[in-house]
């Protein structure tokens, strides 16, 4: 199933490179409301809704924590299981179909970002069953703290599904929040098909003060955590690289292209974006 969701994906190689060749992979605060203007639901409903009432009690108990070897989530369950938005398409497990979880870059909820493209795109086919992730603060907050929000999705979906595993699909920060709860929740590891890295910074970007472009003159201006923490080589991350944090832990396949916005560098052999394969779980780099 996993190298059928693969296989099928690719034939929207067209998709994935409009995309990534012109979506902005951040969006600046004060120009959202006009975007999510002209992309509200035509069901009803606020596609970027980080306060979803999810109902439905996972197999197993996940919060505090899933596993002795997970720290405890620092966020309230209510907070973490509301940042999951389920469409009324989505079958729980119940067809053939995977399931897919969707997570934002910086600064673009999640529903604004696939809604109308993948997400749309995988409801119709016969392969995908999406749904996505919309982060408290537009994901600009704490990248440590975005990440439990991810592991949780993960514990959560699986646990609804009859403990089947999911696939993630990632965007820019995405992946960085990705890659820290699968580094430091382990037991997210099991639960995860494959990951697919789009225009991932996994390295930072040394062009994220284009966001903060007054921060380097006066940081008392300041900027927000997780556009900081991915500049490049960045404290955090480092930290993420570190002790085999630049090699997959999951089968992942990372798409990116030299002319990414806002990711540099994203040409190879130096692309940020780019994943190694320590584990041998199998990674597939894919610069278009």
């Amino acid at each position: 199933m996993v190298a059928r969701f693969i296989s099928s994906l690719i034939l929207y190689g067209s998709l994935l490179a409009t995309l990534a060749l012109s979506a902005p992979t951040f969006l600046p605060p004060q120009h959202l409301d006009s975007v999510k203007a002209t992309m509200r639901p035509r069901g009803g409903g606020d596609i970027d809704s980080t306060n979803n009432v999810n109902t439905i009690e996972p197999s197993a108990p996940i919060y505090p924590s899933s596993s002795p070897a997970d720290p405890l989530y620092s966020v309230e369950e209510s907070q973490l299981r509301g940042a999951i938005y389920i469409p009324p398409t989505f079958q729980y497990g119940k067809g053939s179909k995977q399931t897919v979880i969707l997570a934002p870059g910086t600064a673009i909820p999640a529903g604004t970002t696939y809604a109308h493209n993948f997400a749309k795109l995988l409801s119709q086919s016969t392969f995908g069953d999406p749904l996505w992730l919309n982060i408290p603060g537009y994901t600009l907050g704490d990248i440590q703290v975005t990440a439990e929000h991810v592991a949780y999705a993960i514990h959560y979906i699986s646990g609804i599904t009859g403990g089947q595993n999911v696939s993630v699909v990632t965007w820019s920060q995405g992946s960085l929040d990705m890659q820290w709860a699968l580094k430091y929740w382990p037991s997210t590891r099991g639960l995860v098909s494959d990951h697919i890295a789009i225009s991932a910074d996994y390295h930072g970007t040394k062009l994220a003060y284009a966001i903060c472009p007054d921060f380097v003159q006066n940081p008392l201006l300041g900027c927000t955590p997780s556009v900081l923490q991915q500049t490049y080589d960045s404290h955090f991350v480092n930290k993420l690289r570190s002790g085999g944090g630049d090699s997959a832990y999951v089968p992942t396949t990372t798409v990116y292209s030299a002319f990414d916005e806002i990711v540099q560098p994203q040409a190879d052999p130096s692309a940020s974006a780019f994943l190694n394969d320590a584990r041998a779980v199998g990674v597939s780099n894919n610069q278009l």
